[in-house]
């Protein structure tokens, strides 16, 4: 039979489990608050078209094992060109662990805004981060930066319009002359015009109300269309593929993601793959990688060409053109 002394201390030592075990569960519980007390992410984006960018670098943090136990994404969709800023410091004070910029601006303005807190910002796409002073080198970006650019292929894209559509003479660029991408690629598109056979017709649009005004009236001696690397001429990607099919304009597309929505033709990167891409960077960043010593890398540019868009345009399509095409959006059925 057991002693009072023997059952005092079989109780205390009953006590002491119970506590450590309330104790244990307490900062399990903490250590879950709100089911997440991993890394957070804060993406900025000005542009509509790249949000395919937003989905391929979340799957792509999911192949690489995140879930929503790992991760926070900070995203509420494309913010104004005039709101960017005011969105890359909030995700500054809030401390985030990486930030995704989108499009070149919002990436010049990351690495100012960043500059003392050294947060690490990884950028897709980009057209010519060297030129725009956002990297030094792209073996060796240095600072807290890194990203995935969208390949320096403008002249390739003309090329490859001018061989979808022969016929085309006068090819109208509008672009955003507060941009160094587009107007980088303008100087670049001027010098091989010639060789080419075709006249850059470029018309400035440096706000939304421009390019709208452009587009409803568009000038009557051009017979095709080139958007560049142009994140506010872009984002009126629907407006453009409406006017392009209505007056019968072949039109090049900045991306795939533009071809899927209907403009003619492209030689770009899928913003989607982009995206995964971009996930690579970041996931070597969170498991303690120097972003400066991460080389930047380039999204393949595949050749791409809406059947659906073409038909409407009445432009004949030859079979070895469309043998040599990467990706062939066809007409639904």
């Amino acid at each position: 039979m057991m002693s009072g002394q023997n059952a005092r201390i079989v109780i205390l030592v009953g006590a002491v489990i119970v506590v450590a075990l309330v104790i244990i569960a307490v900062v399990l519980l903490m250590g879950n608050d709100d089911g997440n007390d991993g890394y957070t992410v804060g993406i900025v984006n000005i542009a509509g078209v790249l949000d395919p960018v937003v989905e391929g670098f979340k799957e792509g943090m999911a192949e690489f094992g995140y879930t929503d136990k790992d991760i926070t994404y900070i995203y509420d969709g494309p913010v104004s060109r005039d709101e960017h800023e005011a969105a890359l410091q909030r995700l500054i004070d809030q401390d985030v662990d990486v930030i995704l910029s989108l499009t070149t601006p919002v990436t010049i303005s990351a690495k100012t805004l960043t500059a003392e807190t050294g947060t690490p910002v990884v950028f897709v796409p980009v057209t010519d981060p060297i030129s725009t002073g956002i990297v030094s080198e792209l073996a060796q970006p240095g600072g807290n930066i890194t990203g995935i650019i969208s390949g320096q292929n403008e002249e390739v894209r003309l090329e490859w319009l001018i061989q979808v559509a022969p016929d085309v003479k006068r090819i109208l660029y509008p672009y955003n002359p507060n941009d160094a991408s587009p107007t980088n690629t303008l100087a670049a598109l001027q010098l091989i015009a010639p060789d080419l056979g075709v006249e850059l017709v470029p018309v400035e649009t440096p706000d939304v109300e421009s390019v709208q005004a452009l587009i409803d009236n568009l000038p009557a001696d051009i017979d095709a269309i080139f958007l560049g690397p142009d994140s506010l001429v872009g984002s009126l990607y629907p407006q453009w593929v409406e006017v392009s099919i209505a007056r019968k304009l072949p039109t090049s597309g900045s991306s795939l993601a533009h071809v899927e929505a209907g403009i003619l033709c492209s030689y770009s990167y899928s913003p989607f793959e982009a995206g995964k891409q971009a996930a690579h960077l970041v996931d070597q960043i969170l498991d303690g990688a120097d972003p400066g010593a991460l080389p930047v890398e380039v999204a393949e540019p595949l050749s791409s060409l809406n059947l659906a868009t073409a038909n409407a345009i009445g432009l004949e399509m030859e079979n070895t053109l469309l043998r040599q095409t990467q990706v062939l959006i066809r007409a639904e059925e």
